[in-house]
């Protein structure tokens, strides 16, 4: 389903002139070589433009794709290296070294590098010109250019600048016939001769039905290498590969295990290499976690819901807070949300643990209405007060409150997947999330944002609890009630006498797990902060009291000797409410507290 979904994004985008057909890529060409019929150089244009602070950049061109290169030397078709193109002897193999007797001899080899490789475009120039059939007058005059010595015909026309930059930077270098637009790759008849050899290559080896299209006839033999995925080497890693004889069955050898016709397998590749492009706007990332996102048919809304999404699920921790404030504000402001489509979206999340192959964390097939939904639902559930208005969670914040001393590479193993699909679906949390939550504050000393945001949605979802955004003075659940008295009980002590670590630094832990040994303690310090209270600010003291008291009213006669899980997170629900408690309860207390307010007490 992932192949085959990427298949026809493929064909959706080709349709759309938006992706490089089968044969083609996209590539930086930094220089053109601009000839006359005859095959005389004109002149050498650099199309580079400078960007502040780095390399200069060139525009990208559709040429003939690349044949892979290991330890081989191959050349490409009508466009390459300088070295391969031009026989510029690359330098910078030569430099750094002072040793005469070796500088001489890495010259020697760099320039029968370069003279081989010229030989390599050259050959391949002519096969392609024998291969048209019909006489092609731009490959005529290529053909004619590469005779002799290229470099030293370029050197008699181009300004000295621009030629220099091309043996001193590099940069892919083509050709165009003068008084053409475009290179001499993309004229028709040189175009009809490239497609008809990347059929004829296509069209050998075994045949076999394949599993992406279901058409019979040859199949890949090594699949695309997908490259921007965080953790994976460099040069690509790839999604499906048969390298080892421990991947492989019943004697079959690499692509034959799973047979996908040679160009699904570049449609497939093609498509999610674009995906990933930095600049494409379909990607993001959690931890070691690649996300990209697309439709699967054209609709105005696939940019707005992929940007969204990327912003949620960012590392950013403050990218999507503009994107899900107008998502809200839309319908309060008489703008259609742009997640009221029914058109079928996808979400793929993929890693490298190994660095040569890509795992897949989770494929999500759903509407951009379904899954926009889920990710305002999400929002909703964590939803907790106490947080920045108007900023949500990001899921890197969440995955620091979850992980050892907030380092998001601590964060548990895997983690980041199983919440990703929990926002994306809608769906349960990881049953671990309330745990992991509940031992870190227990280790840290009490809930932050995150961690108290988490426990909130996970009671919401997994237990179908109805948890409030804030204070609810009527809940009468004993855990949700020794955690609003908890947090009583350490404001009185802060008024009090000003502790350098307050009961939540040595007590979070045990009052929360086992409340029936540590309350009544908590308790009678508490009577000894009232007593010192009394005399410094009465007014303040009796509304401490009459909090104790309310909170007190609801409690069972006996404490429970322990509480589970799903209480402790009622507990830490609790007490993250009543620390931040505001409105009516917090007005409670006004008339007693004089010039302290509630709020500032709370």
């Amino acid at each position: 389903m992932i192949l085959r979904s990427l298949v026809d994004l493929y064909r959706r985008w080709e349709r759309e002139g938006r992706i490089a057909p089968e044969g083609w890529e996209e590539k930086e060409i930094g220089f053109v070589v601009e000839l006359a019929p005859d095959g005389s150089p004109r002149a050498l244009l650099d199309l580079r433009e400078p960007q502040g602070g780095g390399r200069a950049r060139a525009p990208h061109r559709l040429v003939p794709k690349a044949p892979a290169r290991t330890t081989n030397e191959v050349a490409c078709l009508l466009w390459d290296k300088p070295e391969y193109a031009l026989g510029v002897v690359d330098h910078s193999k030569i430099a750094g070294d002072d040793v005469p007797e070796l500088r001489a001899k890495k010259e020697v080899e760099a320039r029968e590098r370069a003279a081989r490789r010229l030989k390599l475009f050259r050959e391949a120039v002519r096969e392609l010109a024998a291969q048209a059939g019909e006489p092609d007058e731009g490959l005529a005059a290529l053909t004619r250019f590469l005779e002799g010595d290229p470099l030293a015909k370029l050197r008699e026309v181009a300004d000295p600048a621009t030629l220099e930059a091309l043996e001193k930077e590099g940069g892919n270098v083509s050709f165009k016939l003068v008084g053409d637009e475009d290179l001499v790759c993309h004229r028709p008849r040189v175009r009809e001769a490239i497609d008809a050899r990347s059929a004829r290559e296509n069209a050998t080896g075994e045949v076999a039905q394949c599993l992406v299209t279901g058409e019979l006839g040859p199949i890949a033999r090594l699949h695309p290498k997908i490259k921007g995925v965080r953790g994976a080497q460099t040069s690509g890693a790839n999604l499906v590969s048969f390298n080892k004889e421990a991947f492989e069955s019943h004697g079959f050898s690499q692509g034959r295990n799973a047979p996908v016709s040679p160009f699904a397998a570049f449609a497939y590749g093609t498509a999610l290499n674009r995906l990933l492009d930095p600049n494409a706007g379909h990607r993001s990332f959690v931890g070691d976690v690649t996300i990209v996102f697309w439709a699967g048919a054209a609709s105005r809304n696939e940019d707005v819901t992929c940007a969204f999404l990327a912003a949620f699920s960012s590392d950013d921790p403050n990218r999507g807070t503009l994107d899900l404030q107008a998502l809200y504000r839309a319908p309060t402001i008489g703008v259609p949300p742009p997640i009221e489509d029914e058109t079928e979206f996808y979400v793929l999340g993929v890693s490298a643990e190994s660095r040569s192959r890509l795992t897949v964390r989770f494929f999500l097939r759903d509407t951009i209405r379904g899954i926009a939904g889920n990710v305002l639902r999400w929002f909703d559930d964590l939803a907790i007060v106490g947080e920045r208005e108007g900023a949500p969670l990001s899921m890197r914040r969440l995955l620091e409150g979850l992980a050892v001393q907030g380092d998001v590479k601590n964060a548990p193993p895997l983690l980041e997947g199983e919440l990703l699909r929990a926002a994306f679906t809608g769906g349960r949390f990881p049953e671990r999330v309330l745990a992991e939550a509940l031992v870190r504050m227990a280790a840290e000393q009490g809930p932050t944002p995150a961690r108290i945001a988490l426990v909130k949605a996970f009671l919401v979802r997994n237990q179908k609890e109805e948890v409030s955004v804030s204070l609810d003075p009527r809940a009468t659940d004993p855990a949700y009630r020794l955690g609003r008295l908890f947090a009583v009980l350490e404001r009185l002590q802060q008024a009090a006498v000003s502790p350098k670590a307050t009961i939540r630094d040595r007590y979070w832990g045990s009052a929360s797990a086992t409340p029936a040994f540590v309350f009544p303690q908590l308790l009678s310090l508490a009577t000894s902060h009232l007593g010192k209270l009394e005399g410094d600010q009465p007014g303040l003291a009796k509304w401490f009291e009459r909090q104790i008291e309310e909170i007190c009213d609801a409690l069972p006669p006996s404490l429970p000797n322990n509480l589970s899980l799903i209480e402790q997170g009622r507990f830490a629900i609790g007490y993250w409410h009543q620390r931040h408690a505001r409105g009516a309860a917090g007005r409670a207390g006004e008339s007693d507290v004089a010039e302290t307010t509630t709020e500032e007490i709370m």
